[in-house]
């Protein structure tokens, strides 16, 4: 799978070549820890192998098949969707979920506060949830004020910390950023759902706080 990943990255596939790509990955997903995909810094396959699979049923989207035949999927960076793409903001909904600031570990380009496209995000964002469009972001608390200045309503969710060595994994918390969502705020969401909300220690909270600043505010 590597092998190829590599070709294709160097632009050296054809039609067939993509076929054989995608066949195997699928096949390397099958096997591969809870059926997830990761990839490392340099781009290459590197999820655990052998856990528990295969995951046939969990991944089978077949059942979607009907309500999907009108669907147009495209693969392209969010910046341009955005910009170019002719957006419903009346009768749409977004959820987006981009690399977490901090985190971005495989993405080559790095999409981060520093290079400017964290803050591209939020704006544009912003100026759909302007216009009325309900949305759903998730990230990391590190652009929570990116998100709150533009007006968003946010959140801090329980996640797992997966960047820990196995066995020394805990929690950590993930910012929820909403816009136009009637009847949906942290106070009813954490009543309904009190598993989720991010509390951790004091001593946990202290060292998030401490890293967050004044975007950490469970």
């Amino acid at each position: 799978l590597n092998y190829m990943l590599d070709m294709a990255n160097r632009g050296e596939l054809d039609d067939d070549g993509y076929k054989r790509l995608a066949q195997l990955w699928l096949m390397t997903q099958q096997s591969s820890l809870q059926g997830f995909t990761r990839y490392n810094p340099q781009g290459r396959y590197s999820m655990t192998r052998g856990a528990a699979g295969p995951y046939a049923d969990i991944w089978n989207y077949r059942h979607y098949q009907p309500m999907m035949e009108n669907f147009d999927l495209d693969a392209m960076p969010v910046d341009e969707f955005l910009r170019d793409k002719e957006i419903d903001t009346k009768r749409g909904v977004m959820g987006i979920d981009p690399p977490y600031e901090g985190e971005q570990a495989g993405y080559g380009d790095k999409f981060d506060m520093a290079s400017g496209q964290q803050q591209q995000l939020a704006r544009q964002l912003g100026e759909l949830a302007e216009d009325g469009m309900p949305i759903i972001a998730y990230n990391s608390p590190l652009v929570a004020d990116l998100y709150r200045d533009q007006g968003f309503s946010t959140m801090l969710n329980r996640r797992r910390d997966n960047t820990a060595t196995v066995g020394n994994r805990g929690i950590k918390p993930e910012l929820i950023a909403t816009a136009n969502i009637p009847n949906f705020d942290a106070a009813e969401y954490f009543r309904n759902h009190p598993q989720q909300q991010f509390l951790g220690t004091p001593e946990e909270a202290m060292a998030w706080e401490q890293r967050f600043g004044e975007a950490f505010n469970p």
